[in-house]
């Protein structure tokens, strides 16, 4: 998993033209960010290693569909830039459930 991650981030700062980058893996075992948003930020990679993958909205309607596990999204942030619609998105709701996920989140850092 480390050979991974360092992976995505090298490639996600080669992709964002930055030399530093914000990296946070979590593991969650609630319904952490459980309404749908978009985040206040350029662009986000997330991954889920362990459990349900990200809900997301493919065209911002609020009709959801969810990444695979182990499937790797970039989400348009509020800050990605004019003309660019951001990515509508949430945590899986698994409160009381039992199940935990683990997620990666890459983000480039605050100017």
């Amino acid at each position: 998993m480390r050979i991974d991650i360092s992976n995505l981030g090298s490639r996600f700062m080669k992709l964002m033209h930055v030399d530093k980058l914000r990296v946070r893996i979590e593991g969650v075992t609630g319904n952490a960010c459980k309404k749908l948003h978009a985040d206040y930020t350029d662009l986000r990679l997330i991954t889920t290693y362990a459990g349900a993958g990200t809900d997301y909205a493919p065209q911002n309607d609020r009709r959801l569909e969810r990444m695979p596990t182990g499937a790797v999204g970039l989400f348009k942030g509020k800050l990605f830039g004019n003309g660019h619609t951001p990515c509508l998105h949430r945590s899986p709701p698994i409160e009381g459930t039992n199940e935990a996920r683990l997620v990666l989140v890459i983000d480039t850092p605050e100017k």
